[in-house]
């Protein structure tokens, strides 16, 4: 322990000003005697004031001798100096300088030396006391030269220069020897000669004015000497008698003397006294109470004491990290423990200690779940890499596939396979799951590309696991069906089914169900219908599915005719509750109808009308409804129902369905004129469909009746595309561009398709070519081009392609984040929707696109509209519940908000699910219930989501709440942890990481005013 040398407490030392024995050598002068004498007088009375006029008296009378004006100016100068007057210095000097031959000179020298040493100007007095003449002064005169000339060496830092002068008189008896000889031993302790200063301060420790000062220092040397049991034997009797300013120090020091001798119990009471009385204890001094403590089992005392030296970067806090990983070890806190472990295994000052710490915290990275960013594997990666010849690499080796085979976080366990060279069985077991599930990782965040090549990786090692092999080719033949590539998705699910290790599989028992659904788009009825009710025979705990089965069965029944049985599969889907039960009930009523029950069908249809008003089968009811009051002959009943579309659903497809029966009804009632009026409307307000031509053949029927060709000639002509006149080379050039778009020749359809458009632009195929003309370009990747052509159709009147436009603007808008137009295709599909996945497209895209203009309580109502819609995926219930969330978080409706963030939270491997587990965490954070946001954060870690942005966020959000608690060292750590391990590094992450890092190192810095050499520590 050191001290700098102007903190010394000067001794007060009994100083003699003006040698007697000198000034008794001078003889009185002649002149003016009466004068001197009185002078003399008053001085040695020490009237100085009135000595001094006198003397100044003499010097100036032009009658003085020049004896008697140098006797004046040396008593005129030692006034001054008595008096402590500024003009003492000039005096002196002036006196050296007129009478340089005066033997007087020595003493004004010694006076002006005093004067300075007085007035501290040490430089000044070392210059005048080493111009003194040494051999003119006496014994006690020449040790006050030396005690003054060393001291003040010793306050200009000139130690070895101190040290001389000191150690001339330090052993001879002199007023100045005891305080020369304390020196003399300081300076040699300053500069580490413990024996010499010990050998000193022994002498001292009796000495009535050192005694209180000495124990101290020679409690230190004996420390420095390594003699503990001296120490000890001294220190401990004293302990109680020192000076209080002293007591914290020596009490430290004979804790460290126990300390190295291994007796940590002895040691302890010494230091916990140090720390009850040091106002201020530097951070290395907590090491050694807290290694006391740790040795003698009483870590709850120890942890407190190492977290304070932990941080540091040095040799202690690698050792301070490595014991307090221990200490939290038996404390059961294994989340801390692995902290520690791993900031001493980034320290390097111990390597042996750097090992063993990244092995247990790689082990303990293992074993515990809320390990971010899957260090287990990146841990033992790097513990294998690094210590190639380590005794633990086996087990390190063995530790390294456990941790890739119960990993939840499958693509930083690929990253570490794949630099694995030579994979052996077991690795290639974990490359294989790995792959498997990073592929329905991607799979349920809708990523098919990529998870079909994680399935691609999986299947190379198909051989080390055939259940899971046997699932890669049933979610490969899953990612072909969501591609609509049923060929090949229908070869895989059969290659499936019958593989011996499918039984083994949870998607064993749906595989009917896909296999059915393959033959139904391959409009293969019969192969569709065994394997639908193979699936109801043994169906899967799905009730949804079995009811979906029945739909589908009985649309097979349907498209083969078999409309009894069809209406028997329909029946039952109803009975199971199947999410689209309107669809059934239509179906049944319209196959009934088939059968020729058309009043069965009425009572049926308006059941459905009765029991699902917001029905996208409405319309369609309505409409078929009025085609069985036809059938039946009652056109009165038919006309209503008819009417009831148009004046209902306006944007309805039935409506110029509704207008071309209500002129056919007209017409077979001969009333040619109305009937003209309304064909006349379809024609108008629906050029270029199958119903204006339908409606024109209706006026030409009627025009032939009443033989008035030439008025429909006449007519006919008017209506440009819609007429007879280039009919023929109309379909002829359509024709020829539809066959090369049904062949897949994109591009030569293209040319074909607008070179159509281009000879009849307002031609009976324009909406057709349009259309197809988007798909073309899509298909080509050429969206802008695609949403020009898709725009067209919506922009025409209502036809067969306005639904499929809508659906493919919509999400063509939304990708290019064209919220205002999204929302605009979505409203507008929303309303004629006739297709109920389409209406959920429309309502998820007026969700998510309100939500992106910040128009919250639109999106709010979007939201829940698309929530209340029946059979929706859990995918579509996702964005709307994360829409509500967000949009409820922004407007501070906090309670709404939470309870639809917990239930996105029960599913953290999609994105929106992590990001609100997170968005918990941080809410009980801004209330200001940290316990609760931690347990959140370590229950979303314990959940291995896949996304590892939310849970770097929920970390640096552990760090937040552990610097709250006052525990910088556990939040620094910690965001260290995500630095060091954390991936991806422009997504802001690590930067804001490192700016907390800082901000809390700078609050957690302190001024070390104490020392403990390397070799002291463990």
């Amino acid at each position: 322990m050191s001290y700098p040398v102007r903190n010394i407490i000067l001794v007060a030392l009994a100083i003699i000003l003006f040698p007697v024995g000198l000034w008794g050598q001078l003889s009185y002068s002649d002149g003016h005697p009466n004068q001197l004498v009185r002078g003399k007088d008053l001085y040695e009375k020490e009237r100085y004031v009135a000595a001094q006029q006198v003397f100044e008296q003499i010097l100036s009378d032009p009658q003085a001798t020049h004896q008697q004006k140098t006797e004046a100016a040396f008593y005129s100068f030692l006034c001054s100096s008595q008096l402590y007057h500024k003009d003492a210095k000039i005096k002196g000097l002036n006196f050296l300088s007129q009478y340089p031959e005066s033997p007087l000179t020595n003493i004004v020298l010694f006076q002006l030396a005093h004067n300075e040493y007085v007035n501290k100007n040490y430089k000044n007095a070392v210059a005048y006391y080493q111009q003194v003449e040494a051999k003119n002064l006496n014994d006690d005169e020449k040790s006050e030269l030396h005690f003054k000339l060393g001291y003040s060496w010793l306050m200009l830092d000139s130690l070895d220069r101190a040290r001389i002068e000191f150690y001339e008189i330090k052993d001879i008896d002199n007023p100045f020897s005891s305080a020369a000889l304390y020196y003399y031993s300081y300076i040699a302790f300053m500069q580490k000669n413990y024996v010499t200063a010990l050998e000193g301060f022994l002498r001292l420790k009796d000495d009535e004015t050192f005694a209180q000062v000495v124990p101290y220092y020679i409690v230190q040397c004996y420390y420095y000497l390594g003699k503990d049991d001296d120490l000890l034997a001294y220190a401990v009797p004293i302990i109680d008698s020192v000076i209080p300013s002293r007591e914290a120090e020596i009490a430290y020091l004979i804790g460290n003397a126990y300390y190295r001798k291994n007796k940590y119990k002895e040691a302890i009471p010494y230091y916990e006294r140090y720390l009850s009385r040091e106002k201020k204890p530097d951070r290395y001094s907590y090491y050694q109470p807290a290694y006391c403590y740790y040795q003698t089992g009483d870590y709850a005392k120890a942890i407190p004491l190492f977290e304070k030296v932990a941080a540091d970067n040095s040799l202690i806090g690698q050792n301070a990290s490595y014991h307090l990983g221990y200490c939290y070890l038996r404390d059961n806190a294994k989340d801390k423990a692995m902290l520690a472990f791993s900031a001493a295994a980034q320290a390097d000052f111990d390597l042996n200690i750097q090992e063993d710490a990244a092995f247990n915290y790689a082990v303990l990275t293992l074993e515990l779940a809320n390990t971010p960013f899957n260090n287990a594997i990146k841990a033992l990666s790097d513990y294998v890499t690094r210590y190639p010849q380590s005794r633990r690499r086996e087990e390190a080796y063995q530790y390294l596939i456990t941790a890739c085979l119960n990993t939840h976080n499958y693509q930083e366990a690929l990253n570490y396979l794949n630099k694995i060279q030579n994979k052996d069985a077991k690795t290639r077991k974990a490359y294989q799951r790995a792959a498997f599930f990073r592929a329905l990782e991607l799979f349920n965040n809708l990523d098919l590309d990529n998870a079909a090549k994680q399935l691609e990786l999986a299947q190379r090692y198909s051989s080390s696991d055939p259940v899971i092999a046997a699932r890669t080719q049933y979610w490969q033949s899953e990612i072909h069906y969501r591609n609509k590539e049923f060929d090949e998705a229908l070869e895989g699910y059969l290659q499936f089914y019958d593989t011996p290790a499918a039984r083994q599989t949870p998607e064993f028992a749906v595989v009917p169900y896909n296999i059915a659904y393959c033959y139904f788009h391959k409009k293969n009825y019969s192969q569709s219908l065994q394997w639908f009710q193979r699936f109801t025979d043994k169906p899967a705990d799905n009730d949804r599915l079995v009811a979906d089965s029945y739909n589908r069965m009985g649309d097979c029944y349907f498209a083969s005719a078999k409309y009894k049985e069809a209406i028997s599969a329909y029946s039952q889907a109803i009975r199971k509750g199947a999410a689209d039960k309107d669809y059934a009930m239509f179906q049944r009523a319209f196959a009934t109808g088939l059968l020729g029950d058309h009043k069965q069908k009425i009572t049926l249809l308006n059941e459905l009308i009765r029991t699902s008003p917001n029905s996208v089968y409405y319309d369609d009811a309505l409409y078929e409804i009025g085609q069985s009051y036809l059938a039946l002959q009652n056109s009165g009943e038919a006309q209503k129902y008819y009417r009831q579309i148009i004046s209902k659903f306006p944007l309805s497809s039935y409506v110029k369905k509704s207008w071309l029966q209500l002129g056919l009804i007209d017409y077979n009632s001969n009333q040619y004129d109305s009937a003209i009026v309304k064909y006349k409307k379809v024609i108008a307000d629906y050029p270029n469909t199958p119903e204006a031509r339908s409606a024109l053949n209706g006026i030409r029927n009627i025009y032939v009746e009443l033989n008035q060709v030439d008025e429909f000639l006449k007519l006919s002509g008017s209506l440009g595309g819609s007429g007879i006149g280039q009919a023929e080379q109309d379909s002829l050039l359509y024709y020829s561009a539809e066959n090369l778009y049904t062949k897949q020749k994109w591009t030569k359809a293209i040319e074909g398709l607008k070179k159509y458009l281009q000879t009849f632009p307002s031609g009976n195929f324009v909406a057709n070519a349009h259309f197809y003309l988007a798909d073309c370009y899509l298909r080509t990747n050429m969206p802008a081009e695609a949403l020009e052509h898709l725009n067209s159709v919506i922009g025409m009147p209502r036809n067969s392609f306005t639904e499929m436009a809508l659906v493919a603007a919509a999400q063509l808008n939304l990708e290019k984040k064209d919220y205002y137009a999204a929302v605009a295709n979505c409203e507008f599909l929303d309303s004629i929707a006739e297709v109920a996945e389409n209406r959920l497209v429309a309502r998820q895209g007026k969700a998510i696109g309100y939500y992106q203009l910040k128009r919250y309580h639109e999106a709010i109502d979007a939201a829940q509209y698309l929530l209340n819609t029946p059979g929706i995926a859990q995918e579509t219930e996702r964005v709307a519940r994360y829409v509500l969330a967000k949009s409820y978080l922004t407007l501070g409706e906090d309670s709404k908000a939470m309870e639809q963030l917990r239930r996105l939270a029960r599913d953290v491997k999609n994105k929106e699910g992590a990001e609100a587990k997170y968005l918990i965490a941080e809410s009980y954070f801004k209330q200001n219930q940290p316990d609760k946001a931690m347990k959140e954060i370590f229950n979303f870690v314990d959940l291995n989501t896949p996304h590892q942005y939310w849970v770097a966020k929920a970390y640096i959000l552990l760090a937040k709440i552990y610097y709250q608690k006052n525990n910088a060292f556990q939040a620094i750590k910690t965001l260290e942890s995500i630095i060091n391990n954390y991936d991806v590094t422009d997504d802001g992450i690590i930067d804001e990481a490192k700016q907390l890092k800082a901000t809390y190192e700078d609050r957690s810095k302190t001024t070390n005013n104490k020392s403990i050499s390397l070799s002291e520590t463990n």
